[in-house]
């Protein structure tokens, strides 16, 4: 989403994750308004929080045999090893 529509998109975020959206709905003919559930209002803040902070990131520590330098080894096989290939 680019330009106004995103600009849109994060209001309505912002919205539910605040539980300023409602919906209003029909109970025995008598208007009702619900809003957003916990889980959605925590879903809407955890996707304002990634586009505007980035995901957390998970760390990999990447070491070798008993915490040593990690060893890569690069094989290039050429053809399938018939004569002519």
């Amino acid at each position: 989403m680019v330009g106004e529509d995103g600009a849109d998109m994060l209001a309505i975020l912002d919205d539910i994750a605040r539980g300023k959206m409602t919906t209003t709905v029909m109970v025995d003919g008598v208007p009702l308004k619900i809003g957003p559930s916990i889980k959605e209002r925590r879903e809407a803040a955890v996707a304002l929080l990634d586009r505007g902070f980035g995901k957390p990131t998970t760390p990999v520590d990447l070491a070798g045999a008993d915490g040593g330098p990690l060893v890569v080894n690069v094989i290039r096989y050429a053809g399938d090893g018939e004569e002519g290939a």
